[in-house]
């Protein structure tokens, strides 16, 4: 998080208790905004279309469980790993599976954050993309000794500032369609 100052510089420290709090709530009122726009465009593309599959992937700043990736996700039950998951029903026509699930539970992370070992970039796909009964999962792995070994990043950004790569590992699947 960043806020400003009255030079109009960030900075990276709030001035206390209060403005930390106002400008993480407007960071989480934000992506809850992207998360149900982007859910919205999705149920548009996806809505009465059995031939498009649709893929959503990307860097959401939250991990499987919270409440913004939960949006995209639909409704729980249904889930890779989940007695609904091969059960077709109504809501499949609209639904995105995290493929989260897939990465093995040792390399199932994307940043290390203060040391702490965190899922942040997804892939979602819609049922066009699992077909078969049993549905035909994709191999999905987190690329997290891509360059040796993923930093662990803090709060202060200048500390990898003129660093090679990135702080996040790419995330791939392969499909087997």
């Amino acid at each position: 998080m960043t806020f400003s100052s009255s030079t109009g510089r960030a900075r990276f420290n709030p001035k206390d208790e209060n403005e930390r709090a106002q400008v993480a709530g407007l960071a989480l009122l934000r992506r809850t905004a992207e998360s149900v726009a982007l859910r919205v465009k999705a149920n548009e593309l996806l809505e009465n279309n059995n031939e498009q599959g649709l893929i959503i992937l990307g860097d959401l700043n939250d991990v499987p469980s919270a409440a913004t990736t939960q949006i995209l996700q639909g409704p729980s039950g249904s889930e890779i790993g989940m007695r609904g998951f091969e059960k077709t029903d109504k809501g499949d026509d609209t639904r995105l599976f995290n493929l989260a699930p897939l990465i093995s539970e040792a390399r199932r992370y994307s940043r290390i954050y203060r040391n702490n070992k965190e899922l942040i970039d997804h892939i979602f796909v819609s049922q066009e993309l699992l077909p078969g009964q049993p549905r035909r999962l994709p191999k999905v792995d987190s690329h997290i000794d891509v360059m040796d070994a993923l930093p662990s990043i803090s709060d202060e950004p200048n500390l990898r500032r003129g660093k090679p790569g990135s702080d996040h590992s790419p995330i791939t699947a392969v499909f087997e369609l």
